[in-house]
């Protein structure tokens, strides 16, 4: 998708009278931006997804470890990402990384992927309030691509001298 992407934008920015060059800019910088955040999204989605799925089947560890995530957020505990050099983990922590680690299907990465969303509300979550706030960023992320690609439109009728009645 992201591949298309480029190409039209590509022809896009070649083919633009002056007038519109800031609008294609501002609407690809919304579109990577969006992609940005689904790549980095992803794959703590799918290793929270197969926690999920694990606890499903009747997997013990997998249900200690989902029940130790849920009481860490419900803590209020504070953000920590070992990926990024978090440092040491806050104690806040240890029984989660107890508790992650005790999942055999679980791969390292997943593990670390875990732990650096595991104080955050993830959209797959079926809790009501981090629902909301997933289809709010959603909507903020949808309502920014919209703003951009009329104001695209718009200039691109007034070079045209199309925007008129």
């Amino acid at each position: 998708m992201l591949h298309g992407f480029r190409l039209a934008y590509a022809e896009a920015e070649l083919a633009a009278a002056p007038g519109i060059r800031e609008e294609i800019a501002a609407v690809g910088q919304v579109v990577r931006t969006a992609h940005y955040l689904a790549r980095m999204r992803a794959p703590a989605e799918r290793a929270w997804r197969m926690l999920d799925d694990l606890c499903r089947e009747g997997d013990t560890a997998a249900v200690h470890a989902k029940g130790a995530l849920a009481r860490l957020r419900a803590a209020g505990a504070p953000l920590w990402n070992p990926s990024v050099g978090g440092g040491d983990p806050p104690p806040e922590y240890d029984e989660v990384i107890a508790a992650l680690n005790a999942v055999p299907q679980l791969e390292r990465g997943q593990v670390r992927l875990l732990l650096g969303v595991a104080a955050v509300p993830l959209e797959y979550e079926r809790r009501r309030e981090n629902v909301v706030n997933a289809r709010r960023d959603w909507a903020e992320q949808n309502y920014r691509y919209q703003e951009a690609r009329q104001g695209l439109i718009g200039a691109a009728r007034r070079v045209l001298g199309t925007d008129g009645p």
